[in-house]
């Protein structure tokens, strides 16, 4: 009898086992189910940046489901399919070079609006060891929470006259517009000369504006599309030339670089001859330890977008990520406003925000933005 009952005892614990590890994988297979119906980090990639990609892979998947797709010798409506094929894909981030100036935004304007449908971004890359640069710099970013910074360097050409009747100088935006942004302390720093011949300045304090650690770079002014027309090296490159870019030692202090002048962006780091514009951004981003952590501006000639600024300054003290910030300031009121590309992670951390206090008080209307954005509930302090 009693072997009877020890042998039933036994049967009924191995019972007992079975159940609690069945319910173990019925409850690990749910939430797999349940983070594969969540948003997708989507990489499209060249194959030879994978291994260095496998840092930011493995960072993403704690807020995302990571999937990625090569798209070696993909052209452009295969690029697009493969974005449509995901079809819960939150980010978009494609990495390698670019050989035509067509913009990213055009893979994920699924109606043909002109306004992307999701954040997208690029890391504007040839080789991997930029690409470890840029990874490595984005961990650090969103690790030591630097988007709760918000010192920004804002930067001007001194022209003393509009360029072109109708228009402002890039000092009144400067002087008269940008300080009504909310929330951002600001650095002035005045530049070259504009419409004339000039010599470069000191950039010394704009170099350690940035060392000291600024969240946001933002230059109004004359870009590369100037060089020829006006035989001055541009503004941006006489503010800042490659030589001031070594000068850059703001480890872990990395910030968002935005110009307002012509041509300052490119989708690719090859040089050719000729090719005289999107170096700065690209050229940031790609160091080590020490630069941008993204870039954002014109592919092309551009009137300034200086009313899209505005808005989109407001949006990184509002949003999530760099990327929603980016698309929520939608589209240039001026068709003379150029192209516009984010060069960075879309996916960047700038807020660490409480998602139901956002709702309630924000979007509902029942806040005013200076309450909302200074509302210490809406960041998580580490």
């Amino acid at each position: 009898m009693g072997e009877r009952i020890g042998h039933m005892k036994w049967k009924k614990s191995l019972l007992l086992i079975l159940i609690i590890a069945g319910v173990i994988i019925m409850n690990i297979n749910l939430r797999e189910e349940q983070k594969q119906a969540g948003p997708v980090y989507l990489i499209l990639t060249e194959s030879k940046f994978i291994t260095a990609l496998a840092p930011l892979i493995s960072w993403r998947n704690y807020d995302y489901t990571v999937a990625v797709e090569t798209i070696d010798g993909l052209s452009d409506a295969e690029i697009t399919s493969v974005i449509v094929s995901h079809s819960n894909a939150a980010y978009v981030l494609i990495v390698g070079n670019k050989a035509d100036n067509l913009p990213d935004s055009s893979y994920v304007d699924f109606n043909s609006d002109g306004i992307m449908d999701i954040p997208i971004g690029r890391f504007p890359f040839s080789t991997e060891s930029k690409v470890i640069n840029l990874v490595n710099k984005i961990i650090a970013f969103e690790s030591a929470q630097y988007y709760k910074n918000r010192n920004a360097l804002f930067v001007a050409s001194s022209e003393a006259t509009p360029p072109a009747p109708g228009w402002r100088t890039a000092t009144y935006y400067i002087n008269d517009v940008y300080p009504i942004l909310q929330g951002w302390n600001k650095y002035t720093e005045y530049s070259c000369c504009g419409y004339a011949n000039c010599d470069a300045e000191n950039n010394q304090d704009g170099i350690s504006a940035i060392n000291n650690g600024v969240l946001l770079v933002s230059y109004q002014g004359h870009g590369g599309n100037q060089m020829p027309m006006y035989n001055c090296n541009h503004d941006i490159n006489y503010w800042f030339l490659a030589y001031d870019i070594s000068l850059l030692n703001n480890f872990n202090k990395y910030p968002i670089f935005v110009s307002h002048g012509c041509s300052t962006m490119s989708l690719s780091d090859t040089r050719s001859t000729g090719n005289v514009y999107g170096w700065l951004g690209i050229d940031g981003m790609s160091m080590a330890n020490a630069g941008f952590i993204a870039s954002v501006g014109s592919l092309e000639i551009t009137g300034g977008m200086w009313g899209w600024g505005t808005t989109f300054y407001n949006k990184l003290l509002t949003e999530k990520t760099l990327g929603l910030a980016f698309m929520k300031a939608g589209k240039p009121a001026s068709p003379n406003d150029g192209v516009l590309v984010l060069l960075g992670d879309p996916a960047l951390k700038i807020n660490q925000i409480d998602i139901t206090t956002y709702k309630n008080n924000y979007l509902s209307g029942t806040s005013t933005f200076s309450q909302f954005i200074t509302n210490a509930n809406l960041w998580v302090t580490g």
